[in-house]
C-alpha cells in the first residue's frame, strides 16, 4: 500500500486515525503526521496481519453498507492488543449487533502469532502449540523455532 492509498483509506475511514481516548481529539493533524504515525506502513505479511485485513475488509463493508451517518461518526477503535493468545479489538460499540471483533478474537487463537498460518491436521481439524506464562499461539515450525531458541 503506498502513501496515497493509505491517505484516501485514512479520510473515508477516519476511525482508522489515531484519536486521544479520552477527548476523542485526533492526535496527528496532518496527512504527514498520519502516515508517519500508522502501523500499516509497517506491513510485512506475519502474524495476524492477514487475520487483521480481513477484520478490515468486513468492517469497511458494514461501514459503507449498513450504519447510518450517526452510528459512522460514533465508531471508534478503544483497543487493540493481543491478550492471553488472542487478539483483542475494543470499539466504542458494545452492543450485539457487531460481532466482528468476536469473530476475530475466535480466529486468532488458532492462527500463527508469527507466521500467520493456519495449522491443520489431514482430518482439517486446527492444531496451534501454545506457550506457557504470557501465550503465544504457534503453528509447529514457529515453536520449535522458539523452544530452539529458548534452549541457547
Amino acid at each position: 500500500m503506498n502513501d496515497k492509498e493509505l491517505l484516501e483509506l485514512l479520510n473515508k475511514y477516519p476511525f482508522l486515525k489515531y484519536r486521544n481516548v479520552f477527548s476523542d481529539e485526533l492526535c496527528y493533524k496532518t496527512d504527514e503526521e498520519n502516515l508517519k504515525h500508522n502501523y500499516y506502513v509497517y506491513w510485512n505479511g506475519s502474524g495476524w496481519e492477514k487475520l487483521w485485513k480481513k477484520y478490515l475488509e468486513k468492517l469497511f463493508w458494514v461501514y459503507d453498507n449498513k450504519w447510518t451517518d450517526k452510528e459512522k461518526a460514533a465508531f471508534r477503535f478503544m483497543e487493540i492488543k493481543e491478550k492471553f493468545g488472542q487478539l483483542r479489538i475494543y470499539t466504542s460499540f458494545t452492543d450485539s449487533r457487531f460481532e466482528l471483533e468476536t469473530k476475530a478474537e475466535m480466529l486468532s487463537e488458532w492462527t500463527c502469532q508469527k507466521c500467520g498460518k493456519e495449522p491443520a491436521n489431514k482430518k482439517g481439524q486446527r492444531i496451534i502449540w501454545q506457550t506457557k506464562g504470557w501465550i503465544t499461539n504457534l503453528c509447529k515450525e514457529c515453536a520449535v523455532k522458539y523452544l530452539e531458541k529458548k534452549r541457547k
